[in-house]
């Protein structure tokens, strides 16, 4: 197994708790540094004039006016000034004049970037209680979603979430008669909005897997559930699976995902399954029309379900890893309990460096 449940959710808890190493010191690089890549540091804001330099500050300029005043105004001057003495007069005038306006600017200056220190102070404390609470929610949600956190035979999951939670939800389990429940999910948007709809999702699969319901049914109750729950603009894109090894049968449904890849043991794809229903929570359906698949085998298949995260980035070349690629990657290697790690190895040697701009999340589940 590439990561069981608990893995998966410990590996968001210490990427989060990442998230706040560091957070009792200011940034290097604050978002208000300027283009000159100024450093908001301590010691820069205590850099404030003290105020014993203030008077030798104003002395200078007090010293010419005074100097020139008793120049012009002495006994026996002329009535015409000379051109020197006026020059000495205007600019003790005008230092006089002009130093305080520019202290005064200095110390509002300085004033700003105190408040600006104090603004990252406050931020840097927001954060770290953010990160907190997104650790305590994400052990929550993992508790709702894996209570048991039992791995099951002939399956495998593997998650990369965008931010510390992830919008795309991954159970399997096993229902009453030894088959294998899996589903996929990639609710609306990205991180703890995303996230909070998995709850729901998770306590209605777990119920309707538990009862062994069709994929039909199990359709129906979430799709309704969440048509009810859900804000308008908000919706589930889902895969459910159901596969029973023994008898070598499939049943699939694929409501708003990527292509469901078939694969054979030796590489070859069998079949890919488009989606066929409108993602969850749109509109009520019923079990009837709601279309499923149904596949028989007498050797050993393996079927894939992805999120779009998986086939989509972004870059100069949206195709750099396509569904065409994915097929490609799965075909030149027989099966083995690798062939997942290496289907994320071969996608990560195609975008080489560039980011992932969405929740990634891959399931294979061996039908027989």
């Amino acid at each position: 197994m590439v990561q069981s449940a608990s893995q998966r959710f410990r590996r968001m808890i210490i990427r989060t708790q990442a998230n706040a190493t560091g957070a009792d010191t200011l940034p290097q690089q604050p978002a208000f540094a300027n283009k000159n890549n100024y450093k908001m540091q301590p010691s820069n804001v205590k850099s404030s004039l003290h105020k014993t330099q203030w008077p030798a500050l104003l002395a200078f300029p007090c010293i010419l006016l005074v100097l020139a005043v008793l120049v012009v105004l002495r006994p026996g001057v002329s009535d015409t000034t000379p051109p020197a003495l006026t020059a000495l007069f205007l600019l003790a005038l005008t230092s006089g004049v002009a130093m305080p306006l520019l202290l005064w600017k200095v110390v509002c200056q300085q004033r700003r970037m105190q408040q600006y220190r104090r603004l990252a102070q406050k931020l840097i404390r927001v954060k770290r209680l953010k990160n907190r609470e997104e650790v305590r929610a994400l052990r929550i949600l993992n508790h709702i979603v894996n209570p048991d956190d039992r791995e099951v035979p002939g399956t495998d999951v593997w998650q990369n979430p965008l931010y510390g939670f992830s919008g795309d939800l991954a159970i399997v389990c096993e229902g009453p008669n030894q088959q294998v429940y899996a589903l996929l999910a990639d609710l609306t948007g990205h991180g703890i909005t995303a996230a909070m709809g998995a709850a729901p999702v998770a306590s209605i699969f777990k119920a309707t897997a538990r009862q062994g319901m069709s994929v039909d049914e199990i359709i129906e109750e979430l799709n309704n559930k969440l048509a009810a729950l859900l804000p308008s603009g908000f919706f589930c894109c889902a895969a459910v699976i159901v596969a029973d090894a023994r008898r070598g049968t499939l049943n699939a449904c694929n409501a708003g995902l990527p292509e469901l890849v078939i694969a054979a043991d030796d590489g070859a794809i069998s079949e890919l399954i488009p989606s066929s229903q409108l993602p969850l929570g749109i509109q009520t359906v019923s079990a009837s029309e709601v279309v499923t698949i149904e596949r028989h085998y007498s050797e050993p298949h393996q079927i894939y379900a992805i999120t779009d995260g998986l086939i989509e980035c972004e870059g100069p070349d949206p195709d750099l890893f396509n569904m065409d690629k994915l097929c490609n990657c799965i075909a030149a290697d027989a099966y083995n309990e690798g062939r997942l790690a290496k289907i994320i190895s071969c996608r990560a040697a195609q975008i080489q460096e560039i980011e992932a701009s969405d929740d990634i999340t891959v399931v294979e589940v061996a039908i027989c």
